[in-house]
């Protein structure tokens, strides 16, 4: 699809035009990928989009990529910085019966000594479609069951919030950084209009996690982004 709610052609758009303003995120992710060292030269990709926010140096550690990425236009963006993968299109969470994990399993079972990458993916599932919340609290559970014993890695959207000037970003990140519930935050007293998107991640439970971080992303200059980074074994 051209136009999707977390993706397609407006994001393609708007990552080109927004070099400067995503500088610091992609600098956070470079070096919150540096903690990552999995002994395996095969990786497993998911929804890298055109690559804009992983490093190059970070793929040329690996001999063989396999990304995955429902977009059509990604493969043709990503392979303009990071030649080599090989891309393919199937949707391996949102099947016709709702969301779950049996073609990720699929993949895993297949690939069983590649590394695992989810490239800011899981925190868009719940855009793409309504979720219950009993069902999505059983893929989040399986999910962790399925990354068991892998080397993986994830960041992902905990919560977004627009609009809200930029000049608030910074204000707005370090309370939540320092745990300040949502409810209680007092940098959006200056944002009254902003509306925060929970995307059902924060009580996701990572098997053997190693370290977990939270970086800001100013995806455009009216919207913060908290981004969740986790690690698990190396």
């Amino acid at each position: 699809m051209l136009f999707r709610p977390s993706g397609g052609l407006i994001y393609h758009l708007r990552a080109s035009r927004s070099r400067e303003l995503w500088r610091p995120f992609n600098q956070a992710v470079a070096a919150w990928l540096r903690g990552w060292q999995p002994s395996s030269d095969e990786l497993i990709l998911l929804g890298p989009s055109g690559g804009y926010t992983l490093p190059p140096e970070f793929l040329q550690r690996f001999k063989k990529i396999h990304a995955f990425d429902t977009d059509w236009l990604a493969p043709l963006f990503f392979r303009r910085r990071h030649p080599g993968a090989v891309f393919s299109r199937e949707d391996l969470f949102w099947q016709s019966e709702g969301i779950g994990i049996e073609g990720l399993q699929l993949l895993l079972n297949r690939t069983p000594h590649a590394a695992i990458l989810f490239s800011n993916i899981l925190g868009q599932l719940p855009l793409e479609a309504n979720v219950d919340e009993a069902k999505w609290n059983v893929f989040l559970a399986r999910l962790a069951g399925a990354l068991r014993d892998r080397s993986y890695a994830s960041y992902h959207d905990l919560y977004s919030i627009t609009p809200l000037d930029q000049a608030l970003h910074a204000a707005v990140f370090q309370e939540i950084n320092l745990g300040v519930p949502l409810d209680q935050l007092k940098s959006l007293n200056a944002a009254p209009t902003a509306q925060i998107t929970d995307h059902l991640l924060a009580a996701m439970t990572w098997p053997q996690a190693r370290a977990k971080t939270l970086m800001p992303w100013s995806l455009r200059r009216d919207s913060l982004h908290v981004v969740q980074g986790v690690l698990g074994p190396a």
